[in-house]
C-alpha cells in the first residue's frame, strides 16, 4: 500500500512540489545469525519532510584532461569525471535489536521512489539493510556511456564536474515475525539516502 504526502517547497530553480511517498512492501523471508527464521511482515517507510536538501557538490569529481591531435572530430569520453560518483544509503535506530536478528548473508529493503516535482528522478530500489553507511557507485556502465564530449580538430580541452544531490531522511519501522514462535515485533529507526540527480559538465578550451 503506498501513501502520498506533498509538500510545496523553494528549490534551486523557484517553487518545488514534492510527492512524499509512505511505502509498504509485504512479505519477505530472512533468517537471523542464531539460526531462527523471520518473515518481515511490513516495511513502512515515511519522509520527514523539513529534511530534505538539494544541493550541488564537485567533490566527488575528477579532473579530465583531453586532447585531440588529429585534423577531424572525434568523440571522447567522459566517464571518468564521474566514476567516483556514489549514492548512499544509512540506516541508524536507537534499538539495539535492531540489527542483530540479520542473515549472515546481505539483506536487501527496497525503498520508496524517489520524486520531485511529481516526476520519479530514482525508482524503488534495493539498499543493503545494516547498521551504519553503505555506498554504491552511481554512474554504471549504461550512464557512463551517454558521457561523451565531440573534440574538434586539433583541440586541448581541461574538463571539470558537478553533481547535484538529493538527500532525503525517512522514519523506518520493519514488523518482524518469529516463524517458529508467531511473535512480532516492531523495529524502528531513521534512513537517509543522498544520490545524485543531475550532472554537470565545465570545461575550459586549452
Amino acid at each position: 500500500m503506498k501513501t502520498f504526502h506533498f509538500l510545496l517547497k523553494q528549490g534551486l530553480r523557484g517553487l518545488m512540489l514534492f510527492l512524499l511517498l509512505s511505502c509498504e512492501h509485504e512479505n519477505l523471508p530472512i533468517v537471523d545469525n542464531t539460526g531462527s527464521e523471520y518473515q518481515l511482515i511490513r516495511s513502512t517507510f515515511e519522509e520527514i519532510a523539513e529534511k530534505r536538501r538539494i544541493y550541488t557538490s564537485a567533490e566527488e569529481c575528477q579532473q579530465l584532461f583531453l586532447t585531440n591531435p588529429s585534423p577531424v572530430e572525434k568523440w571522447e569520453s567522459t566517464e571518468r569525471l564521474f566514476q567516483n560518483v556514489t549514492e548512499k544509503s544509512v540506516f541508524e535506530s536507537d534499538d539495539d535489536s535492531a540489527f542483530n536478528w540479520l542473515p549472515d548473508a546481505e539483506m536487501t529493503v527496497t525503498v520508496p521512489d524517489l520524486i520531485i516535482n511529481d516526476t520519479i528522478w530514482a525508482e524503488a530500489t534495493p539498499y543493503v539493510y545494516k547498521k551504519g553507511s553503505y555506498t554504491r557507485p552511481y554512474y554504471n556502465e549504461k550512464r557512463a556511456n551517454k558521457n561523451k564530449i565531440l573534440m574538434r580538430p586539433y583541440a586541448a580541452l581541461s574538463l571539470t564536474g558537478e553533481i547535484t544531490y538529493c538527500t532525503r531522511v525517512c522514519n523506518y519501522i520493519f514488523t518482524i515475525e518469529n516463524k517458529g514462535t508467531g511473535t512480532r515485533s516492531d523495529i524502528r529507526g531513521t534512513w537517509t539516502q543522498t544520490i545524485p540527480i543531475a550532472r554537470s559538465t565545465i570545461l575550459s578550451e586549452k
